[in-house]
């Protein structure tokens, strides 16, 4: 019950403070009720039970079936609130603006409003009597858009030059209108307009080169040579007025290089090896043509000749000199070779010299030569012991000789027979052969005998 009495009190004091509210409590379905009349003054009523007496408020309620009655008091307010604005930024701005508004009674529909770009709003205040203001806020300082940037042409192919480029906005200021590149890199133009948007609009070059192109020269023969020179080059960049260049005789080439840029490089290759020239044949020194050879070793020889770095010994089976038996090279200054450990045989040579740059003589003469290092043999005519009358003549059965290579060798006889004294001879033969190779000498042994009987004659005196 004290609960009740409290509730009524409370609602009471909100009914004096609106001004016109009428609160009604029953027990059945009966709702609040607004009536608005002829002079738009906002009347509530709680109707009272015809059937029952008006009771105090402030009275004790009965039971919860019990009939509360109503009573209605009216009152008249038709003075609109007043709107307030505050103070706001009315100088151009890129920012949002905050419009704050005040009533000096009822409610605001918004106590602010952000305006996030140009526009209106309306600000409306009802009071508790439903009197209503208005008041419109119109912003149109607000600036969010960036100026814009508007490049000039200017190069964008490679070259070798500075490049300018110019600039303008379409409002606003620039930090500058033009800005010189003298190398590649980058430069921001900034234009800032009255509402502090900032436009940037970066210029990137990279179309300078003052870089003179890298021309390479591949390897080429630089030691003597009798052939032509194929000298190859390459650049980093740009192009060749020729890759590659063949010199057939000494000489100089220029190779030139042009970047896209128009950057010009060159680079000269000479070249001053190329000999064509053959040195002149060597002449043959020793062994003669022709000639034989004995011992185990043969040195060949030849003549000197001024340009040649080095000979080539070759020596044939053949007379033909197509048939190979020994290829050898000496290197000057020698000008003759020794073979050692060598057999009996027949065989051609002959030798031509060679010039730093390779290029070979004619081939000297060809020679014969035999080398023979086995002896002649010497075979007996007849016996090897013979007997022969004194005072007759001694005919001598002579000899056979027989060589590996010479022919015809007739051999040397030493004889002290005399047919005229009695005694024991000996007769010996010897034969050398063209290679100097002397034979066994063989011997003959001859006695010298008187077989006749001596005759008796008879001396017949006078």
């Amino acid at each position: 019950m004290q609960n009740r009495k409290f509730f009524v009190a409370l609602l009471a004091i909100i009914v004096l403070f609106l001004g016109v509210f009428t609160f009604a409590q029953t027990t059945g379905n009966n709702e609040e009720e607004k009536i608005i009349d002829e002079n738009e003054t906002i009347k509530k009523e709680i109707p009272l039970d015809e059937e029952k007496e008006e009771e105090p408020i402030e009275e004790e309620l009965g039971d919860e079936n019990q009939i509360i009655p109503s009573r209605t008091q009216t009152y008249v307010d038709v003075t609109a609130p007043i709107i307030t604005i505050s103070n706001y930024i009315t100088t151009p701005t890129n920012q949002d603006i905050v419009v704050t508004a005040t009533t000096n009674e009822g409610t605001l529909n918004r106590t602010s409003y952000t305006f996030t770009d140009n526009g209106s709003f309306t600000f409306v205040a009802i009071d508790a009597a439903g009197n209503s203001s208005e008041k419109e806020v119109v912003i149109t300082n607000i600036d969010k858009t960036a100026p814009v940037i508007t490049i000039g042409e200017y190069i964008t192919t490679p070259t070798n030059q500075d490049i300018i480029v110019n600039a303008s906005t379409n409002e606003g200021t620039l930090n500058t209108d033009t800005h010189l590149f003298t190398e590649n890199g980058s430069f921001f133009f900034i234009a800032v307009d009255v509402a502090g948007n900032i436009s940037l609009e970066m210029v990137t070059i990279n179309n300078i080169d003052k870089t003179a192109p890298v021309i390479t020269i591949g390897d080429y023969v630089t030691t003597p040579i009798n052939q032509d020179v194929v000298v190859s080059a390459t650049t980093n960049e740009g192009t060749l007025n020729q890759t590659s260049y063949i010199f057939i005789e000494n000489g100089s080439f220029d190779f030139i290089a042009t970047d896209a840029a128009g950057n010009v490089t060159t680079k000269t290759v000479t070249v001053d090896n190329i000999d064509k020239t053959a040195p002149e044949s060597p002449l043959l020194v020793a062994p003669l043509d022709g000639a034989s050879v004995k011992g185990n070793s043969i040195t060949n020889s030849w003549t000197s000749v001024p340009d040649a770095v080095k000979y080539i010994y070759e020596s044939y089976h053949n007379v033909t000199a197509t048939s190979l038996r020994h290829r050898q090279t000496v290197n000057a200054p020698n000008y003759s070779k020794t073979a050692t450990n060598i057999g009996d045989g027949i065989f051609w040579w002959r030798v031509k010299s060679v010039d730093a740059a390779g290029n070979e003589s004619a081939w000297s003469n060809l020679r014969k030569v035999t080398v023979d290092s086995t002896k002649p043999v010497i075979t007996l005519n007849g016996d090897t012991e013979v007997t022969v009358e004194v005072n007759t003549t001694y005919n001598d059965a002579g000899v056979n000789v027989t060589d590996n290579y010479d022919t015809g060798l007739i051999a040397l006889v030493n004889s002290t027979v005399d047919m005229s004294v009695l005694g024991t001879y000996t007769v010996k033969y010897n034969v050398t052969d063209s290679a100097g190779n002397i034979a066994n000498e063989v011997t003959r042994t001859v006695h010298v005998v008187d077989t006749t009987k001596p005759v008796i004659t008879k001396k017949v005196a006078a």
